[in-house]
């Protein structure tokens, strides 16, 4: 069953030429650089009004395109020429022929289903079970593992990539995370007959390398046990960033605790009584009316907040490109994909820009809240942080409505009292009367304006 978007807009009559003759380069786009875009039908319901029915492979894909936004001119253009979004909605179609990729539920629940994704020729396929990471926490979800979908797939391998029930929903935990991967281990052997149940083998990141080794552990478990007694017993599970032996590990990882003070104030919220701490929290800001207050270009553009979290997740992963004047060129190395990674660049010193040091962060991008969050670390495997300044966690994240997206940034310092030279600092940047220079650099290289900077009236 194929994923199919629901998109009404309205459009003035007399833009309606113009949208039309966009609207074949967007399409032209979506092939080009949205993976699992099908098709789309434009249907004029009323004068002014449009449906857009556009078609997926799969729920993943049109997450994906979503949060790409308009990165592409072409689709920028199209998007540019519609007055207002009346909604968008998200369905399964039930009446197309099976297809290479099928979301399909294992259970009753929203986390309860998966894609399968099958290779070309007719079988009998050999199968891999994908179990994405993320904390277990609910702002995760299986798209981290899309790519290594695709590439399996290209290998001949039948891919279940699947979710599951998370910290945050009902009935997660144990014994229903454990519950539903079992299920949806199982649930293998009436996907498609084609299927080769007798080799099955999970592949997890993170959190799900953890529940990737109990799927294939489940023979033996005890009788009653949850999970115990399975359909589909895998041939082996492969994991990836996740320690099966925590007391071993202790002591090499360098991951935050939970309860330590920095964590909760970048988590739950900047909070003034964590003494020592150097906390702030830039204004938030309005992305739009700074942009036609303070900028000419070619066209007009607006930001969505979907675009706006675009820029967030490709600057996550190239602060090379998008900070180029903090970042030393050349100097990125990332490790891991998806939603979960560490990035070591050289960064100038806050309070000393002439000097640059090594700074090791561990990325977290909950998609679902629209939050980037980088937690400083001190050391990764053989790297070290440099130890010019204190190590700090920092905050971007996107609010607001679609059409009003509102930029915020927030940073901890681990100081062991509040530095105000940082606060002063930080007030400066405050007062800037431009948008940050990540901002810019999309506006440039993704969406390709030139954002020219009007002087400001003194």
């Amino acid at each position: 069953m194929s994923v199919v978007e629901l998109t009404t807009f309205t459009v003035r009559a007399e833009r309606t030429p113009e949208m039309l003759a966009a609207r074949a380069g967007m399409l032209e786009a979506f092939r080009r650089d949205r993976r699992g875009f099908r098709s789309a039908r434009l249907v004029r319901v009323a004068e002014n009004t449009w449906l857009d029915f556009v078609e997926w492979d799969d729920d993943a894909a049109w997450d994906e395109s979503k949060a790409k936004g308009a990165n592409q001119p072409e689709i920028a253009a199209f998007f540019g020429t519609i007055d207002a979004l009346v909604s968008s909605e998200r369905g399964v179609r039930y009446d197309d022929e099976p297809g290479r990729v099928r979301t399909i539920a294992y259970g009753p629940a929203p986390s309860q289903v998966g894609e399968l994704y099958l290779p070309g020729g007719d079988g009998p396929f050999p199968v891999v079970v994908l179990l994405h990471g993320g904390y277990r926490d609910a702002g995760s979800d299986r798209r981290q593992m899309t790519a290594l979908a695709d590439d399996l797939v290209a290998h001949g391998y039948a891919v279940w990539n699947v979710g599951y029930r998370q910290v945050g929903e009902e009935g997660a935990g144990r014994p229903g995370t454990f519950e539903d991967v079992a299920a949806a281990v199982d649930a293998v052997a009436d996907l498609d007959p084609v299927l080769d149940v007798t080799r099955v083998v999970a592949i997890g990141h993170s959190a799900g390398g953890g529940l990737a080794t109990w799927a294939a552990a489940r023979t033996e478990l005890p009788e009653g046990a949850p999970g115990a007694d399975p359909r589909v017993p895998l041939a082996g599970a492969f994991t990836h960033g996740d320690p099966l032996d925590f007391e071993a590990a202790d002591g090499h990882l360098d991951v935050l605790d939970p309860a330590e003070q920095a964590w909760k104030v970048i988590r739950d919220g900047v909070d003034r009584r964590f003494a020592g701490l150097t906390v702030y929290e830039l204004p938030p800001v309005d992305v739009n009316a700074v942009l036609a207050e303070r900028y000419d270009l070619a066209r007009e553009y607006r930001f969505t907040r979907t675009s706006l979290w675009d820029m967030e997740i490709r600057k996550a992963s190239a602060p090379d490109k998008y900070l180029p004047n903090v970042v030393r060129p050349g100097s990125l190395a990332k490790f891991g994909e998806g939603a979960d990674f560490v990035r070591v660049s050289d960064q100038k010193h806050w309070l000393d820009p002439s000097r640059y040091g090594t700074v090791i962060e561990r990325v977290h991008l909950d998609h679902r809240n629209q939050r980037a969050l980088f937690y400083g670390l001190a050391e990764f495997g053989e790297l070290r942080a440099g130890t010019g300044q204190p190590l700090f966690h920092v905050e971007h994240s996107v609010t607001g409505t679609e059409d009003r997206p509102i930029n915020r940034w927030r940073i901890v310092f681990l100081t062991e009292t509040p530095d105000p030279a940082l606060t002063e600092l930080f007030a400066a940047m405050a007062e800037q009367e431009y948008l940050p220079e990540f901002i810019e650099v999309y506006l440039r290289e993704e969406v390709g304006l030139e954002p020219r900077r009007r002087t400001p009236a003194r």
